[in-house]
C-alpha cells in the first residue's frame, strides 16, 4: 500500500514594531516570501488595501512531496531530519528569534497535506529541544481529504 503527502516548512516572524527590511538584512541568507510593516498599507492581489497592525516576515524553508510505502524506512524521508536541517540553518539567528519573542512571535509552521486521514511523521525530542533552544515555537497544520477513509 502506498499513499502520498506533501508538506511545507515556513519561518514566521510577527512583531508589533519590527521593520521587515531590517529582518531581511539580519537573515540575509534566507529569502523572505512575504513581508509587511505594521501601519503601512498593503495592496492585495484583489486590489483591496489593508493596513496591518503587526509587522510580518515569512520565508519558505522547505517544500517536499513523497510517495510513502509500507516498507519505506529511508533516512531521506525522515521528517525529523528535514526539520533538523532547517533548524541548523536558523541556529546563527537564535538571539533574533528570542528578541522577537519578547513582544511578538517567532515560529516554524509545518503545513502537511495528506492523501489519507492519518499522519506518518514523528518529530523527535532532540528536534523539539532544538526549536526551544533557538526560541522558535512550532505550529503544526494537518490537512486531510474530506472523504471518510475506508479501512
Amino acid at each position: 500500500m502506498a499513499w502520498g503527502f506533501k508538506y511545507k516548512i515556513k519561518l514566521h516572524l510577527t512583531h508589533p514594531t519590527m521593520d521587515p527590511d531590517v529582518i531581511s538584512k539580519q537573515l540575509a541568507d534566507i529569502e523572505p516570501s512575504h513581508t509587511a510593516k505594521a501601519g503601512e498599507p498593503v495592496q492585495r492581489e484583489s486590489g483591496r488595501v489593508r493596513v496591518p497592525s503587526l509587522s510580518v516576515w515569512q520565508a519558505r524553508l522547505h517544500e517536499e512531496a513523497w510517495l510513502h510505502t509500507e516498507n519505506d524506512d529511508s533516512e531521506n524521508n525522515d521528517f525529523s531530519n528535514v526539520l533538523r536541517t532547517c533548524l541548523e540553518k536558523l541556529a546563527p539567528h537564535s538571539e533574533l528569534f528570542k528578541d522577537i519573542q519578547q513582544e511578538g512571535w517567532a515560529y516554524l509552521r509545518v503545513v502537511h497535506f495528506s492523501d489519507t486521514t492519518h499522519c506518518v511523521n514523528i518529530i523527535k525530542a532532540d528536534v523539539l529541544q532544538q526549536c526551544a533552544s533557538l526560541g522558535l515555537d512550532l505550529d503544526l497544520e494537518f490537512y486531510a481529504p474530506d472523504r471518510p477513509e475506508v479501512l
